[in-house]
């Protein structure tokens, strides 16, 4: 006991050796508790088991603000926003939750209605268009998640885990706080609670995201959800206006309730849930099972666009496939391996292009450097794609994670070619400050052009982004490029030079002068 004893005074001494001294004295007189005690006593802060317990349903109105992680120009910021109102309404005894997020600029709104596992999405454009489909299986789990683990569940969660159990003093926004942690379905969850207040300043969870385009890549995600601006309401409850979710410490949403009403009634306009429309649409699959889809074309001899919500390119040269863009998920670029190995079956994969730092453009490469596989990228996307290599996939291994591979990189500084002959490609980066992270693929036999994520059409046929294309045609006249046809990530099929160059200057004409004038 004795020797445990030393054994104890020694651990903390050297935990708090880590923290500057004031922070250790403002932790060394804290009393400690066992798990159970600590949240019963967290509960009693927020306003005790009646006002935090007796909470049947709540209605919030909220304002919202993502940052778009995944497809801005720089993986550290500035990110593009997307912002968002959002309504919520949850019934804590039947846990059924509607939720309806607006997306103002878009102008559209989804609903979203869950019961247990089960739900429907109620899709508006405008004001006209409508469209009913069962609740994609993310939501699902996002809205039972938001159940179990929100502010007013979250300590009830704890209390009911069977293997609850708390961890050492930790420090967040320089405050000591006490960390009670426990497994909610199969993934751990920490709640972090103010060692002088007892309130919860965040709960984490770590999990992976297998049904989710832009996060899957990631492996295990941690979220963390801070809790701020706390107020007094009826019944002594404290509770939370303002929700900062962090995503592998990176802020990712902030979530500010402007309305909160408690014991609310359903709302009028909740969407209907029924059998038939629950059975009468195929369940949706993990990103790992979506498939190639759309008309596979042949843009030149050996040159084949493989169509899709992002699109992969086979080009095949004397000494085996160069394959460009490896999209979405590494189930997608084994599909896409398996269609290689059907056209070009006497011809080895000799290297992925990955031409974007965009999340979906690159949620495939993993499956490539598992097989060893050189990979060719952009000296700016070194730091990122390495991230996305090592990031941990121990809660649903791929083949990387199960099979480690060292990766063969090839980083494009300035002009580079693959291959030979007629199917020779040339890389070339765009430095735009658009496209500071993309390169081009020229095709020059076929004066053929790929744009990375540089062309892009609006729903109504139009370019979206002039900016985009002026960028391609800088590189095209600084290089001296030949080029007669161009075709991208999002295009469904080539387009010619001229076309771009037309919109263009369409973009670029001076404003009328009765504009002017006013």
């Amino acid at each position: 006991m004795e020797r445990n004893g030393r054994r104890q005074l020694i651990i903390c001494l050297f935990s708090f050796m880590s923290v500057p001294a004031w922070q250790a004295a403002m932790a060394f007189d804290l009393p400690t508790d066992p798990a159970q005690t600590l949240a019963r006593r967290a509960i009693d802060a927020m306003g005790g088991q009646k006002a935090l317990g007796g909470i049947q349903s709540l209605r919030l109105t909220a304002h919202a603000y993502r940052r778009m992680l995944e497809q801005s120009e720089r993986p550290e910021g500035p990110w593009i926003p997307s912002f968002t109102y959002v309504t919520q309404w949850i019934g804590f005894d039947g846990s059924r939750i509607r939720t309806k997020i607006t997306y103002p600029h878009w102008k559209y709104s989804v609903t979203t209605t869950a019961m247990g596992a089960k739900g429907v999405r109620k899709l508006i454009v405008g004001t006209e268009k409508e469209k009913i489909t069962p609740a994609r299986r993310r939501d699902l789990r996002q809205l039972i998640r938001r159940v179990a683990l929100g502010p007013e569940r979250v300590l009830f969660a704890a209390l009911a885990a069977n293997d609850l159990h708390t961890e050492p003093l930790t420090y967040l926004q320089d405050v000591p706080h006490r960390v009670l942690a426990f497994t909610w379905g199969d993934a751990p969850v920490r709640i972090f609670l103010n060692a002088h207040t007892l309130l919860p300043t965040a709960v984490e969870i770590t999990r992976p995201l297998p049904y989710d385009v832009f996060w899957n890549l990631w492996g295990d995600v941690t979220t963390r959800i801070y809790f701020s601006s706390w107020t007094l309401r009826g019944g002594g409850l404290r509770y939370p206006q303002q929700w900062d979710i962090w995503r592998n410490d990176q802020p990712y949403r902030t979530v500010y309730i402007d309305q909160l009403d408690m014991d609310a009634t359903p709302p009028s306009d909740n969407v209907p849930i029924s059998e038939a429309q629950l059975t009468a649409f195929p369940k949706e699959g993990t990103v790992d099972e979506i498939h190639l889809a759309g008309e596979v074309q042949e843009l030149a001899p050996g040159v084949v666009l493989l169509p899709g919500s992002w699109n992969s390119t086979l080009v095949a040269q004397s000494d085996g496939v160069v394959i460009i863009e490896a999209p979405i998920s590494s189930g997608y670029s084994a599909a896409v391996l398996t269609e290689v190995a059907s056209r070009f079956p006497d011809r080895p994969v000799k290297a992925v292009v990955t031409t974007s730092d965009a999340w979906p453009h690159v949620g495939g490469i993993r499956e490539y450097v598992s097989r060893g596989t050189p990979l060719y990228l952009l000296d700016l996307n070194v730091p990122f794609i390495k991230a996305v290599l090592r990031a941990p996939h121990r809660m649903r291994p791929d083949a990387l994670a199960r099979h480690p591979q060292t990766p063969r990189l090839h980083v494009v500084s300035g002009r580079a070619v693959i291959g030979e002959g007629a199917n020779r490609i040339e890389l070339y980066p765009v430095r735009g400050e658009s496209g500071e992270r993309m390169m081009l693929v020229y095709f020059p036999q076929y004066r053929l052009l790929y744009a990375s994520d540089l062309v892009q059409f609006n729903l109504d046929g139009s370019f979206a982004f002039p900016e985009y294309l002026s960028e391609v045609a800088r590189v095209v006249a600084q290089e001296g490029l030949q080029v007669e046809r161009v075709f991208a990530m999002h295009t469904p099929h080539a387009v010619p030079w001229q076309t771009i160059k037309a919109a263009i200057a369409r973009a670029v004409m001076p404003v009328s002068a009765d504009i002017e004038g006013r």
